[in-house]
């Protein structure tokens, strides 16, 4: 149809993924402003096949009035913990994006995904060189950043070579609750669990902050990991175990 009156080009920072079919935003449902839907002539599409750029294009026989205006659309986060960064936006005359057709831009502080927490160790017992297939028990010594509440839930992740996570030495800990295990993944569910019921894990930052250890067995992989990381995460009110990635709270990956 060719370009009316012009585009918004939004650049996400790196490792953010617009969610697309067939070029077009899933969940976009219309361009607003401060009391209606502006119309289904203003699209929202992936730029040029690239994921991390997102474009509102008009097309209708009208330039936007000066206004207020929203969008929503779905976006999946990085994969690893990203701090707060700039999101960039342009405006153009045209849809060819040229510098001479641009029109103004601006810089809007993002969102942080997934804070790293910054008190986390783990170690194997026996300690020393892993041999494969070999029973280990993980010991795992932790402090939030924030307390846990009823429907919340602590995932471990570890390599997704080992598919024993929980076998061998089984698992211990005075605090957590036992967790559900899958392949390389542990999941402690406090969706059974009221405000009162919950364990009381102080978080770091307060006076007489909690330390959170516990002790998973597993059986060492037959081959070297790719990615020898073992990840833990925080995922807020989630409600059981099956964790979207937008209840991502807190850790070193997103919630699976």
């Amino acid at each position: 149809t060719g370009s009316r009156h012009g585009i918004i080009l939004i650049t996400m920072p790196s490792g953010f993924a617009l969610q697309a079919v067939n070029g077009l935003c899933s969940g976009f449902s219309g361009l607003q402003n401060s009391s209606r839907v502006v119309g289904d002539l203003v699209t929202c599409e992936e730029w040029l096949g690239n994921p991390q750029r997102i474009v509102l294009h008009n097309r209708m026989d009208s330039a936007l009035a000066p206004d207020k205006y929203e969008f929503e659309c779905q976006v999946e986060n990085p994969g690893l913990p990203t701090p707060s960064l700039h999101w960039e936006l342009a405006s153009y005359r045209t849809e060819f994006a040229m510098d001479e057709d641009l029109l103004d831009t601006t810089l809007v502080e993002g969102f942080a995904v997934n804070t790293k927490l910054s008190s986390f160790a783990v170690e194997p017992w026996p300690g020393g060189s892993q041999r494969s297939g070999f029973e280990v028990t993980l010991r795992v010594a932790l402090m939030l950043d924030s307390a846990v509440r009823s429907g919340d839930a602590l995932i471990v992740r570890g390599p997704e070579e080992y598919t024993s996570l929980c076998e061998g030495g089984g698992f211990r800990s005075q605090l957590l609750p036992r967790p559900a295990c899958s392949g390389a993944r542990a999941a402690f569910s406090f969706a059974n669990f009221t405000d009162a019921t919950v364990p009381e894990i102080l978080p770091k930052d307060v006076d007489g902050a909690t330390v959170v250890t516990f002790e998973l067995g597993a059986v060492n992989p037959e081959t070297k990991p790719i990615r020898n990381i073992l990840e833990f995460v925080h995922c807020r009110g989630v409600g059981s175990t099956s964790i979207p990635e937008r209840d991502l709270f807190q850790g070193s990956s997103v919630c699976p």
